[in-house]
């Protein structure tokens, strides 16, 4: 093999992350500290209008000090919350579309879960799952996740067994968190790497 094909057939596999809250009421929690600095904001922003509008100058009225004193209340709010947040981060790489192909084919959805997906679509026989929801997805995990990371200094995660994959799938994690993941690592699978021409090729 030339040193220039084995470059190609070397290439390193593709990778992400996804950071999530370990406690998933802390997302919600988070979203809804930052939606009140930016309404807080906006009604600064309004009330410095406002004011200079009246003729304040550099004066700050009643209403844009009670505003400026609200946006400053919500930032620390946010600020407090952001440095108590435990954050985990799953680090995934591609398996490779034929390793990808090989764990769908080895894990076709059963005749109920078959059955359970037409009943969902009303009857409709084109509505099939594309994989055995319930054992494709850790076995792809199993495969994909390289390792688990913790924002409080908890223990790294090195890879995931099966068994420990099958685990963490039928854990209570929020739904919205398990499509996440496993889109992430199905999709590693089919991106481009094509890149703007550089004018060295």
């Amino acid at each position: 093999m030339s040193e220039s094909l084995a470059l190609l057939t070397s290439r390193p596999a593709v990778t992400d992350t996804v950071t999530l809250a370990l406690d998933p009421n802390d997302a919600q929690r988070l979203a809804d500290a930052r939606n009140r600095v930016r309404r807080a904001e906006s009604d600064l922003d309004r009330a410095v209008a406002a004011a200079a509008r009246e003729g304040a100058g550099d004066d700050k009225t009643e209403a844009a000090q009670t505003a400026d004193e609200a946006a400053d209340a919500a930032r620390r709010d946010l600020a407090d919350l952001e440095a108590g947040l435990v954050t985990f981060t799953v680090h995934l790489k591609a398996v490779g579309p034929r390793r990808y192909e090989e764990l769908l084919l080895a894990h076709q959805p059963t005749n109920q879960q078959r059955a359970a997906a037409k009943k969902m679509a009303n009857g409709d026989p084109k509505a099939q799952p594309g994989f055995d929801e319930d054992k494709f997805p850790p076995a792809l995990l199993a495969e994909a996740v390289e390792r688990i990371t913790f924002s409080n200094g908890a223990a790294e995660i090195t890879g995931l067994s099966p068994v420990q994959a099958d685990e963490l799938w039928r854990s209570p994690w929020p739904q919205g968190d398990r499509i996440l993941v496993l889109q992430t690592a199905q999709m590693l699978n089919q991106v481009s790497s094509m890149v703007e021409d550089l004018g060295k090729g």
